[in-house]
């Protein structure tokens, strides 16, 4: 892993970050156009999002807070919440384990090969995440590739991994008074008295194939028969 160094450094030793390979102290893995190629290493791990234009007219995404949710009491139909996964996934071009956050889309393309018997368990084998051209429907698809164990540097790296990086602390419902603080409002600003405990409704779907609000908070329903 790189190291970022504190204090002077040396014009002719260092790199731009974000350059060539990337800011490599990053723990997000970041899809782009074309093949994005690694191994999933755990299973999902479900939180629920909102788009919302702030207050300087930029869209922006924000944890949904669920219980006292200010953008959930808004009541429009746009601020309804979305489900969002996270997973582990080892990024063959980064040699690396990173954090992955994906919509149903890709979810769905892994849930298809979980079910397959001729793939299976999803982490004994990689996948290609593809990413297609803005404007391309579906812009996700996800195809298997080589089936082989992981090395033992790999399985080295999932566990330095594991005991540095906590990813439940990522997908933590924020506060009400933190998203309202994130998008510029004060609590109780353009809201409705509704209640917005998603989690405790037997509403399935939202319309177009993202889990409802009322769903969004739960577990999946299916067993991924993911390796940890």
């Amino acid at each position: 892993m790189a190291q970022i160094t504190v204090g002077e450094v040396d014009w002719n030793s260092m790199d731009v970050p974000g350059e060539g390979r990337g800011d490599r102290v990053s723990d997000f893995m970041q899809l782009k156009q074309g093949d994005n190629k690694g191994r999933v290493l755990s299973n999902p791990q479900q939180f629920a999002v909102h788009w919302v234009v702030d207050e300087t007219g930029k869209k922006r995404k924000v944890g949904c807070a669920a219980i006292g949710c200010p953008v959930c009491q808004r009541g429009q139909d746009t601020d309804k919440p979305q489900a969002r996964w996270l997973i582990k996934f080892y990024n063959r071009e980064e040699a690396r384990v990173q954090l992955l956050e994906i919509s149903s889309q890709i979810l769905k393309g892994v849930l298809n090969l979980v079910k397959d018997p001729d793939w299976g368990s999803v982490t004994e084998y990689d996948v290609n995440v593809k990413r297609g051209a803005p404007g391309t429907q579906p812009l996700y698809s996800v195809i298997p590739g080589r089936r082989a164990p992981l090395t033992a540097d790999e399985k080295q790296a999932l566990a330095a991994f594991n005991e540095r990086v906590k990813i439940e602390k990522f997908i933590e419902a924020p506060t009400p008074a933190v998203v309202a603080e994130k998008l510029g409002w004060a609590l109780g600003e353009n809201t409705k008295t509704v209640t917005n405990d998603f989690r405790s409704s037997s509403r399935t779907s939202n319309g177009n194939g993202s889990p409802s609000p009322q769903t969004a908070g739960k577990k999946p329903n299916i067993d991924f028969d993911f390796d940890q």
